[in-house]
Parts: structure tokens; C-alpha cells; sequence
């Protein structure tokens, strides 16, 4: 099994793959996303939504974040650029 080990200190303590909630109007929970729009047609505007994960160190506390979804949100800028 591949431990993962912080970048700080070298703990292998590390809470894996923990979302990041905001607590919004009414303390409605949302996750918190990357959204990259693939077009910019103002009709049918479609966009890749990447929802933020994290990693945390749990004796320094350092925290490391990733998108579960990087290949399709890069394909999605990629489209945005043309």
C-alpha cells in the first residue's frame, strides 16, 4: 500500500480526500467546485464542474488540494481556448 506522506513534514498522518464545504445563505451546504466553461455561446453554454478535494496533514496541519476530475477540466479549457 503507497502511504502518502506530507510535503511539510513527513507525517504519514493524512486525512485523505476530505471535501471542503461552505455553509451559504440559509446554512445550505455546498462543495466547493472549479467550473471551466467549454463554450461561450450565450444560449447553450456548457461548463465541466471539478469538485475540490483536499488532504490534510494531521500533525502540521499543511493542506494539499486536487480536482477529482483534471483530464476532463483540462479537455473543457483546451475547448475554451478556440
Amino acid at each position: 500500500m503507497n502511504e502518502i506522506k506530507c510535503k511539510i513534514c513527513g507525517s504519514i498522518k493524512i486525512i485523505k480526500n476530505t471535501t471542503i464545504t461552505d455553509f451559504s445563505h440559509g446554512n445550505i451546504e455546498k462543495n466547493l467546485s472549479i467550473y471551466i466553461q467549454k463554450t461561450d455561446n450565450a444560449f447553450f453554454n456548457k461548463s465541466v464542474k471539478g469538485e475540490i478535494q483536499a488532504q490534510i496533514c494531521g500533525d502540521c496541519g499543511n493542506m494539499d488540494l486536487k480536482v477529482r476530475n483534471p483530464k476532463e477540466l483540462w479537455e473543457a479549457y483546451l475547448k475554451s481556448k478556440n
